[in-house]
């Protein structure tokens, strides 16, 4: 093989590689959780231990979407455990989504 082929070779390889990354990530995109799922990814701390070590999403039976975050954790007994905190979701407009009305309140 010449050196024209064997360029030519790694041009078509990178560009079948580019095409494969750019198909899995459209699947990525077009992922819709289904009602009373979880889905939890290992998070990047980036230096910052007071980051969750998972952050992910919820959505409930009823079709209500929450944010998850969760920590590792040990109790005073040595106990290995995950520490959690479910929030409504961001919403970068400022307005809150619509999680229920006053009715679906539990009465205490």
């Amino acid at each position: 093989m010449n050196e024209e082929d064997y360029m030519m070779q790694q041009e078509y390889h990178q560009q079948d590689q580019l095409i494969r990354q750019q198909l899995e990530e459209s699947k990525m995109d077009k992922y819709v959780q289904k009602a009373g799922t979880v889905s939890l990814f290992n998070n990047d701390k980036e230096g910052n231990d007071k980051r969750p070590d998972y952050t992910g999403n919820m959505k409930t039976p009823d079709g209500k979407d929450f944010k998850i975050s969760l920590w590792n954790s040990v109790s005073q007994k040595g106990t290995n455990y995950l520490s959690g905190k479910v929030d409504i979701p961001y919403n970068p407009n400022g307005d809150a989504p619509s999680q229920g009305s006053a009715s679906d309140a539990v009465p205490f």
